[in-house]
């Protein structure tokens, strides 16, 4: 079974198979990277399933790039975003002279 809530799957098990069908392993991805830091040798899946918003993120290649534009659930295929931190918002540590980082007193 992909990543992700069994329950909240399950309506849409046929077509979430039939996407991820899709999908391959390949040492260049991020997360054969992450796993190869780790230790591990390669990750579990070659995808990523976030139920909450609606995507897949994972590694395609020509084939399967093509067959995913052309699934009917598909609505797009972009590449992935690229990660960066969060930036603080000013203003908001200010608040308190007293607060520090990690620090707190019951």
């Amino acid at each position: 079974m992909p990543p992700g809530d069994g329950a909240a799957l399950t309506e849409a098990s046929d077509d979430l198979q039939s996407i991820t069908k899709h999908f391959r392993q390949s040492e260049n991805s991020r997360s054969s990277a992450v796993a190869a830091a780790t230790g591990l040798r390669r990750p579990s899946t070659p995808y990523k399933v976030y139920k909450n918003l609606g995507i897949i993120l994972g590694t395609v290649d020509a084939s399967g790039y093509k067959a995913l534009r052309k699934h009917p659930a598909v609505k797009a295929v972009t590449e992935a975003p690229e990660l960066s931190l969060i930036k603080p918002v000013a203003g908001a540590a200010a608040a308190s002279p007293r607060a520090r980082p990690g620090a707190s007193r019951a």
